[in-house]
């Protein structure tokens, strides 16, 4: 008997999964500074076994709102 391959079809909806090198490449960060930020619970991700994964959505609102606070600490400095 031969085992057919599985084939996995998601479909526009289905939300990518990035594991943490992917993260750190999409992030343009090492993945010591990943594990730095999941240690203080900074990065919204979750465990499957002992493996992190991320989802995409979820790192891009991180990243929009890392970017936010950014501008507000800049800006907090700044008077007229």
């Amino acid at each position: 008997m031969s085992q057919a391959k599985a084939e996995i079809r998601f479909n526009g909806d289905a939300p990518r999964v990035m594991t943490l090198v992917e993260v750190a490449e999409y992030l343009r960060v090492h993945s010591s500074t990943v594990y730095r930020l999941l240690k203080k619970k900074a990065l919204p991700a979750y465990k499957i076994g002992s493996d992190w994964r991320f989802n995409v959505e979820d790192i891009d609102r991180y990243r929009l709102n890392a970017s936010q606070l950014a501008v507000e600490h800049l800006g907090a400095g700044l008077t007229d």
